[in-house]
Parts: C-alpha cells; sequence; structure tokens
C-alpha cells in the first residue's frame, strides 16, 4: 500500500510528503496523514452514504481486518450525510402537480420511465418534494397503481429514498427527488398512479391540499 501525502507538517510526528510512502517503512513513532479527493456527481441523491475506509495487498487483494478499541472487526467507517442541497435550476418535473401533504412538504411532480409499458417491465418513476417547513415525524411514501375500477393492481411503499433520507432529515426549502419502480404483472389497459404519505405507526394519510385549499 502507498500513500499520497503534501508537503507542509502541520502536526509533531506527522510525516507528510510529496513522494510514496510505502506501509513497510512505516514505525509505531509516525503518523501519516493519507489524504485523498473523492469526486461526487452533480446528479447524486441527497441521502446517507458510507464512506469505507481501509487497507488491502495489491498483489492478492486481500484486505485488512478492520479492528475497533475491543479488537472487533467493523465493517463501516464513517455515515456521511450532505448538509445541504443546492440546484442550480429547481427540476422541472415532465408532470407537474402542486399538492401541499399536511402543510410541511410540498408534492411538485414526477418523471415517467414511459407512458406504454409491456407486462413484466417496471414503471419507474422519479418524484419530487420539497420541504415547506421541519418536518417532525418520519413518513412512508406510497405509490399505488390503480385500475380503471379504482382497485390496486400495485404498489410501491416505502421512505423516501428506500429509506436512506428520512423526511426528518429533510431542510427546510431542500428539494428531494424520490426513485421508485413498480414491476408490472398486470393484464393490457390504462391504469393511474395514486402517490402520498402517511404515518407508518398510525397509518393515517397526510392530508393533500391544492392551491385553492
Amino acid at each position: 500500500f502507498t500513500t499520497h501525502a503534501g508537503s507542509d507538517n502541520p502536526h509533531p510526528g506527522d510525516a507528510r510528503a510529496q513522494i510514496d510512502i510505502p506501509t513497510t517503512t512505516w514505525n509505531t513513532e509516525t503518523y501519516i496523514r493519507d489524504e485523498h479527493r473523492l469526486e461526487v456527481p452533480a446528479e447524486i441523491l441527497p441521502v446517507e452514504y458510507i464512506l469505507r475506509v481501509g487497507l488491502y495487498d495489491q498483489k492478492t487483494n486481500e484486505r485488512l481486518a478492520v479492528l475497533n478499541d475491543q479488537g472487533e472487526v467493523v465493517g463501516d467507517a464513517i455515515t456521511l450525510q450532505p448538509i445541504q442541497v443546492l440546484w442550480a435550476r429547481p427540476p422541472k418535473p415532465s408532470y407537474q402537480e402542486r399538492f401541499v401533504l399536511g402543510g410541511q412538504i410540498e408534492f411538485m411532480g414526477y418523471d415517467l420511465s414511459a407512458t406504454g409499458l409491456q407486462a413484466g417491465e417496471s414503471l419507474e418513476v422519479r418524484l419530487y418534494w420539497r420541504a415547506k417547513a421541519k418536518v417532525e415525524r418520519d413518513y412512508t411514501v406510497f405509490m399505488h397503481l390503480l385500475d380503471e375500477g379504482g382497485q390496486m393492481r400495485g404498489q410501491k411503499d416505502s421512505p423516501p429514498a428506500e429509506g436512506m433520507y428520512p423526511t426528518t432529515a429533510w431542510r427546510t426549502g431542500q428539494i428531494v427527488e424520490d426513485r421508485r419502480a413498480i414491476p408490472l404483472t398486470v393484464a393490457p389497459g390504462r391504469y393511474r398512479l395514486a402517490v402520498g404519505m402517511y404515518d407508518l405507526k398510525t397509518l393515517e394519510r397526510l392530508e393533500a391540499m391544492d392551491a385553492t385549499g
């Protein structure tokens, strides 16, 4: 394993150099600052991510076990959550809707992967939400596929972003893109989507109100 580091030395006993420092040269008296720059895609979802750090043998690809103070093996080093999500331009859903759920969350609209699909394919949908105020509870999003008689023929119920970005973590004014998919195992016909949120503990749905109240 080799490390790349800078040239300054802000801490005693902290070795930093502009050359590779093989681990075979490390000793117990020296701290190695190993700096890496990770590029984050602009389209990344505003969810929690796990940063995993460790060492491995380049010849065998075998990783060294990461141990905590008790000698137990641990897998995840750091959990990262974006402090703020900035949009250069607010997204414009193909199907724009304006509903406010529970006075806290605005449903802005959605994008569809297609309006005509074959049985066995999946209907992929992107829902767009905006936090109008601090959300005090974690809500579950429901997306139901209804036939012309109003019967449910498919569904996708889960917290936003597959549970990785709960509504209590949303920040006021933040726009959240929520990707979902429903496998189609239905007969040919016309269907519509019903979308909303509910409290999983009480199963009570948030009231959705349009611009006229």
